[in-house]
């Protein structure tokens, strides 16, 4: 009997695949909160509905954070790309968080994060927001430590 052939050149490493699987599930809840977004955007400019700038401002926000997941599950590696993504991250785990502010009328929002007690509302508003934080945490890290081999100047450990 033949061995099947094994292309090792076009396999998937490990490490890609938990990347596109994580993030990958993280794109599909927040697809539909970028769908409810631009909805919300087309109603709030069309109509005079008296909606504060903060919340219209939020909801751009989210819009760009929407567009730095997608950067992420496209995966392809560029100096401007990887300045950029965590960057679009941030503004919108930031717009998230001036939602709730205005939603919840100025309280500690990220409480209401831990309170939530169906596993599907915390996989759509919570799951996208920690990938989001997890990797602004190791695209930031990236980025500093990647700074500091260029420039030959070991971080200082201060005990």
């Amino acid at each position: 009997m033949r061995k099947p052939d094994i292309d090792f050149e076009h396999t998937i490493e490990p490490k890609t695949l938990l990347h596109g699987l994580v993030v990958g599930l993280a794109v599909i809840p927040a697809t539909l909160l970028f769908v409810f977004c631009i909805g919300l955007i087309c109603v709030t400019i069309s109509s005079d509905l008296g909606v504060e700038f903060s919340f219209l401002a939020a909801l751009i926000l989210c819009v760009f954070g929407y567009v730095g997941l997608i950067l992420l599950l496209l995966n392809k590696k560029s100096k401007k790309r990887e300045i950029v993504n965590p960057i679009l991250l941030v503004m919108g785990v930031v717009g998230v968080e001036l939602i709730l502010y205005n939603l919840r009328y100025g309280t500690y929002n990220w409480t209401w994060f831990l309170e939530i007690d169906d596993l599907m509302g915390w996989y759509i508003m919570v799951y996208p927001n920690l990938v989001a934080i997890f990797f602004i945490i190791f695209k930031s890290a990236t980025l500093i430590i990647g700074f500091f081999r260029k420039t030959n100047v070991e971080p200082s450990h201060q005990s």
